[in-house]
């Protein structure tokens, strides 16, 4: 019951939109110079956790003085992992890492239409997908890619 654990992650959620999925459904009004185009659905793409640093860990004891620490250090690492993951997803939300996907987005598309001669675009934008990324499941630590 006294054991604790303090850690220390590095993380890293990743979001997009999938271009690839704008089809010409997705042009809802079009003129020579302007056009307004609906955007395929943000979501989060991965989540990356990894293991950083522990800034503290003590097993505590049990009834008779003597605990199993090992057994007792890995429920505490799965309790923090899962709480880190809980943490990153809820910063990012924060932070509405789903907005900056749309906005980047917007950038590219619109900079490509302004070359081809539109000169005003407006877009709008999907409802987001829920989060489906298998990196955003609790489970074993992952490793953060280049």
């Amino acid at each position: 019951k006294d054991a604790r654990l303090r850690v220390q992650y590095l993380g890293r959620v990743t979001a997009g939109i999938d271009l690839s999925q704008i089809t010409e459904a997705n042009i809802l009004e079009q003129t020579d110079d302007r056009l307004v185009i609906q955007l395929p659905p943000a979501q989060i793409t991965g989540c990356y956790l990894q293991y950083h640093d522990t800034l503290e860990n003590t097993c505590g004891t049990n009834v008779l003085g003597m605990a199993d620490c090992s057994a007792t250090f890995e429920r505490l690492n799965e309790t923090a992992y899962e709480r880190g993951m809980q943490d990153l997803l809820r910063t990012a939300e924060e932070l509405a890492i789903l907005d900056i996907a749309y906005d980047n987005a917007e950038t590219a598309i619109a900079g490509l239409l302004r070359d081809l001669g539109f000169e005003t675009i407006e877009f709008r934008h999907s409802d987001p997908l829920p989060i489906t990324a298998e990196s955003c499941r609790v489970g074993t630590p992952q490793t953060i890619p280049d």
